[in-house]
Formats: structure tokens, C-alpha cells, sequence
């Protein structure tokens, strides 16, 4: 065990004893409260051990090189949430449930990237209609999201596409059915450079069933 939990357990012993007069029903809450409350110390460590690149105490932990490596992925943010999702993965103080916390990088991994495609998305100027049918995302969430990108332009009117761009666009869309629809669009914004509201407009407006039983 290494010493910062060593330390947090002796804490917990000294305070464990100091209510030993009270009654059964309120210790064995204060126990539950204060073993939840440890837990959740020990992974914000283990979090923080990996966000600042600190690796080797790891190894004493019980996990394995492959999850080490991918909890040094994680940012500081990343390693405090951690710490909340993971605060009931220990078995007993010094044991990882290594199961349960690849479980909770695992969300974590594909939160990370959900927001990355929600940014790139925004940034290829997809509009709120489109933010909300992908995400059912609102209107104060799509402010928020364009205010932390640094994007202060209103966007304008949604402009109608050339028959080239038509083309194009579904051509784009057909051809790459095995991606999901999030990536598809921000594929179709990449290559043709066409604001990804237009794009929507678009297919909601021309393309076949297809598109939009895939909505």
C-alpha cells in the first residue's frame, strides 16, 4: 500500500476509534460514510498519480501496464471525475475492483469523445436544429458550447446549395454509410468546407428515406 494511503487508513483507524461509545445504527453509518469518503480519496490519488504522469506507485495497486497507460491518458478534470464515478470500486481499502474501474474509464473514454466530435461539429458551423436532433442538445448548452470555442459570429441565414454542392454532398453521404452520422456530417464538412447547417438543411430537405429514418 503506498504511504499517502497508508496514511488516510491510519487517519481512519485513530477516527474510527474516537466513536466507538456511539450507538450501533450511528457508527455503522459513520463506518459506511467514511469508507465511501476513503474510497473516494484513494481513487482521486490514484487519478491524480496518473494525470501528472506519476506511474511507478501505480504498479502497487494491482493493475496492469495496459491500464496504467491509460490512466495516464487522462487530464487533471478526467482524474477528479474519476474519483466520483469510481468512489465505490475498492473492495477493501488497499484492493482495486479492477473491473469496475475500467468500466469507469471506458465512460470516460467515450465521453472524451463525444465532446470532441460535439466541438468539431460546431466548429464546421453545425446549427442548433442539428445539435439537438444528434444530441437533443438545447439552446443554452449550444451558447455555452460556441462561447468556450471562441465562436462569436451568428451564423446568418442558412444558404441554399449549388446543384454542384448538392451533388457532392450526397454523393458524400451515400458513399459512407458505414460511419455513424455524426462523423458522416463532419466528413461531408471537411471535404466540401460547406457549413454543416446547410448541409443539414439539405438532407432533411432532398435526400431520400434513408436519411432520415437514420435520424
Amino acid at each position: 500500500m503506498s504511504k499517502p494511503v497508508m496514511e488516510m487508513e491510519k487517519r481512519g483507524v485513530e477516527f474510527m476509534s474516537a466513536t466507538n461509545s456511539k450507538s450501533a445504527g450511528s457508527q455503522g453509518l459513520i463506518q459506511a460514510e467514511f469508507h465511501l469518503e476513503l474510497a473516494h480519496q484513494i481513487m482521486r490519488y490514484i487519478g491524480r498519480l496518473a494525470a501528472e504522469g506519476n506511474c511507478k506507485p501505480l504498479s502497487t495497486l494491482g493493475l496492469e501496464p495496459t491500464d496504467v497507460d491509460r490512466l495516464r491518458r487522462m487530464n487533471i478534470p478526467e482524474a477528479d471525475r474519476l474519483s466520483r464515478l469510481s468512489s465505490h470500486y475498492l473492495n477493501t481499502v488497499d484492493l482495486i475492483d479492477r473491473d469496475k474501474l475500467m468500466l469507469a474509464i471506458d465512460y470516460l473514454e467515450r465521453e472524451r469523445v463525444q465532446q470532441e466530435t460535439i466541438e468539431t461539429l460546431i466548429r464546421l458551423k453545425a446549427t442548433l436544429p442539428l445539435m439537438n436532433q444528434l444530441y437533443c442538445m438545447e439552446r443554452e448548452t449550444f451558447v455555452q458550447q460556441r462561447k468556450l470555442l471562441g465562436i462569436t459570429d451568428q451564423g446568418g441565414r442558412i444558404r441554399h446549395l449549388t446543384e454542384p454542392e448538392e451533388s457532392q454532398v450526397y454523393d458524400l453521404w451515400t458513399q459512407n454509410k458505414q460511419l455513424k452520422i455524426p462523423n458522416r456530417l463532419i466528413l461531408i464538412g471537411q471535404q466540401t468546407r460547406i457549413p454543416l447547417g446547410s448541409v443539414f438543411h439539405f438532407l432533411c430537405t432532398f435526400a431520400t428515406d434513408e436519411f432520415h429514418k437514420s435520424m
